[in-house]
């Protein structure tokens, strides 16, 4: 039984359905929303994109640690959850220490996070907000088809020097 054409009705309007969702929450995408500039530019998420589950849009994110030069790949990240429930369960008292940060300076007390603008500003982000508000925040741009956050420890020397490069 020959069902080509149904598949592809069905494809087409789950496309649709997944560039409204995202219209209609009112994230800016970098090149104008459309099924391309969602694809994951970045290795780790690749086959990976955004996608309609029943409950909300379901992403792929990266979290950016740049004094040490690592990087995290979240799979799925549900909208609705808070950066805080990923937090703990990446740097808790439950957590496995990732290699990188054997001396424990990562923590759910000490992280903050950020996103760079459409200005290159770095814009602080709440580890009580959820990805969905976070995304609509103003100047916020979705590059890549991948939110990325960029995580620093708070009143780290690093962290300090690398806050003021944007200030300038």
């Amino acid at each position: 039984m020959y069902q080509a054409p149904q598949i592809a009705r069905l494809e087409k309007e789950a496309r649709a359905g997944l560039l409204e969702a995202i219209r209609s929450r009112g994230v800016a995408v970098v090149g104008g929303l459309s099924m391309e500039a969602l694809e994951p530019s970045h290795p780790a998420a690749v086959q990976r994109r955004v996608r309609l589950e029943e409950w909300g849009l379901v992403w792929p994110v990266l979290f950016l640690y740049p004094e040490v030069g690592e990087t995290d790949f979240i799979e799925e990240f549900r909208e609705q959850e808070l950066f805080q429930q990923h937090v703990e369960v990446m740097f808790g008292l439950e957590a496995d220490r990732p290699g990188w940060d054997s001396s424990g300076r990562y923590s759910p007390q000490t992280v903050e996070m950020y996103f760079e603008d459409d200005q290159e500003r770095l814009v602080k982000v709440c580890q009580d907000s959820s990805l969905a508000s976070a995304l609509c925040l103003p100047g916020y741009r979705l590059k890549g088809g991948t939110p990325a956050f960029i995580l620093l420890v708070r009143g780290a020397k690093f962290t300090v020097d690398f806050l003021a490069k944007y200030t300038i």
